[in-house]
């Protein structure tokens, strides 16, 4: 993530209600220490005791921040992750035709396996292909590599084109094919 892309969400979350303010007793913890320890729990796999260490908070602090900064995050990602508007589709299509050579391509699909701890119900299902418990995550990303559609947390044995079949983006699609258009979804045969 670009650091003007993480200090723009840091003042924003810095202005919405996710965070208490200040009133008595112990200094609350700032937005930009919030979402960075946040940011450090998502990107490294380190446990609460050992980020409180390193952020220099309290083990249930971490839990605190973590859990709000996903909220906001939560709050915001219809204005972050959203499908293209029709301005904006020529310069996603202009784009791929250039880079990759390829006519009217919307955006590009694939699917990936989040790895988790072993869940305590049905555990099998849980377990994909590569023989490990994750949960299965959607992706479409535009031309920058932009995300304009997620969809997530199937159990990691199922396959991808089921995955896709369960996806609201294939349901829009699927009732109106004008959704989409023209335009196409460049992705493996799943």
């Amino acid at each position: 993530m670009a650091r003007e892309t993480v200090y723009k969400l840091i003042g924003l979350l810095d202005e919405s209600h996710f965070l208490p303010s200040y009133h008595s007793g112990r200094e609350n913890i700032t937005a930009e220490k919030a979402f960075l320890l946040s940011l450090w729990y998502l990107s490294n796999q380190e446990t609460f005791r050992e980020i409180s260490d390193r952020f220099n908070v309290t083990y249930s602090s971490v839990h605190r921040c973590l859990t709000r900064t996903l909220k906001f995050l939560l709050s915001k990602k219809k204005e972050i992750i959203r499908w293209p508007a029709i301005e904006t589709t020529n310069i996603i299509t202009n784009a791929f035709r250039s880079k990759q050579g390829m006519v009217n391509v919307i955006g590009a699909i694939d699917g990936s396996h989040v790895e988790i701890n072993k869940p305590s119900h049905n555990q099998d299902s849980y377990i994909n292909r590569k023989g490990y418990h994750s949960l299965l995550i959607q992706g479409i990303v535009d031309h920058s590599k932009r995300f304009i559609d997620v969809f997530c947390g199937e159990p990691g044995s199922m396959h991808d084109a089921r995955l896709l079949r369960k996806s609201a983006i294939f349901k829009k699609i699927s009732q109106n094919p004008d959704y989409i258009g023209q335009y196409f979804l460049l992705g493996d045969s799943a």
